[in-house]
């Protein structure tokens, strides 16, 4: 039977930790555990000084916008799947989109947490952990790295586009992550539950991509045609 997902042993050991704290973050928040404070301190310790949002955090936070992350996504798919004459990278692209949405729709709901200030009332909306901006942002931009240096290398670097995705995901939902807490849009531990679920949807949807590669293309034919 073949295989279309192979994760490394890192790799696993990394997904089943973001879970892990994924989970522990939402049962924190749901039985009003000490984090729940600490996101409170935070708050305070910001609200108090009012800093102002840095312009440079503008864009990654628009990032997380689903039409910009959509449209940003699709494009470098579109490209990366010219440029190796594969369809593979649009199916990561919507893939790694549709993952990320629903899991933060699913987790929204399940835990219906009011957001920070006069955003305390829900008012419909499903609820504020994890941040969906922030995970958001984190799988377009490690998306869009990994499909940048796999048609910068070719399929040859999936191994270097994979570590590329991961770095450029943490790094920008992390920006949008601080950019969102200064704002007063979310809590402190919205945006680290958004971070790693971001990772986790990375994680995943590469190592589906490299198990796709090393399954149709042999070792001598791993150039596009």
């Amino acid at each position: 039977m073949s295989r279309y997902l192979a994760l490394g042993r890192g790799e696993a050991k990394w997904v089943l930790c973001c879970l892990l704290v994924v989970a522990l973050l939402a049962a924190d928040i749901l039985t009003g555990g000490p984090l729940n404070h600490l996101d409170h301190a935070v708050r305070d310790q910001i609200q108090r000084r009012s800093p102002p949002t840095p312009g440079w955090m503008t864009p990654p936070d628009n990032l997380g916008e689903v039409g910009t992350a959509t449209a940003l996504m699709l494009g470098a798919a579109l490209i990366a799947a010219q440029v190796l004459w594969r369809l593979w990278p649009v199916v990561l692209a919507l893939g790694n989109l549709v993952s990320v949405e629903v899991l933060v729709l699913l987790i929204k709901t399940a835990v219906g947490r009011p957001g920070p200030g006069s955003r305390a009332r829900l008012g419909g909306y499903p609820g504020y952990f994890p941040s969906g901006h922030t995970a958001t942002s984190a799988v377009c931009a490690g998306t869009v790295a990994f499909l940048a240096v796999t048609c910068w290398g070719s399929v040859r670097l999936l191994d270097r586009a994979t570590l590329a995705g991961q770095v450029a995901g943490f790094a920008v939902g992390a920006l949008s992550g601080v950019s969102a807490v200064l704002g007063d849009f979310h809590w402190f531990t919205d945006t680290v539950g958004a971070v790693l679920l971001g990772s986790v949807v990375l994680t995943v949807g590469f190592a589906a991509a490299r198990e796709h590669v090393r399954r149709t293309f042999r070792p001598s034919r791993l150039e596009p045609p």
